[in-house]
């Protein structure tokens, strides 16, 4: 999600490819987290439904393909994911309730994306000095 300067509530703009976009989606319903049957079906969504769910997959596909030199994205998506804002129509938890989203089981499933490449900080290997 991209945000202008000096303006905490601006509107994501979408700047990858829709078809990357839509692999997050995929992603997730091969995985077995979301079944096509829960999805609503997208040729009866009107423009407002269209917005709200282009907002939602661009800060799923931010998160989830973390490219390299995109932190400050990732950062952004990961905040509004975590907000419990709901004064303005985009918020994180407004488009879970339009989408018909759980939206803890969404920030679990963010969490475990963020996570999922952490090492635990005992695992990784110093080099003493000889």
């Amino acid at each position: 999600m991209m945000e202008t300067e000096g303006d905490a509530g601006a509107m994501p703009r979408l700047e990858s490819d829709p078809g990357e976009q839509l692999g997050v989606l995929r992603a997730l319903l091969t995985g077995g987290e979301i079944l096509p049957a829960q999805l609503p079906s997208p040729s009866h969504w009107g423009p407002e439904l269209r917005l709200a769910a282009a907002v939602f997959v661009q800060a799923m596909s931010d998160i989830r393909l973390r490219r390299p030199g995109n932190h400050i994205l990732v950062s952004s998506a990961a905040r509004w994911v975590r907000s419990n804002d709901v004064s303005w129509p985009l918020s994180f938890l407004r488009v879970c309730e339009l989408l018909q989203l759980d939206a803890e089981w969404v920030r679990q499933t963010v969490h475990r994306w963020l996570h999922r490449d952490a090492a635990p900080v005992g695992a990784r290997a110093y080099r003493r000095a000889a």
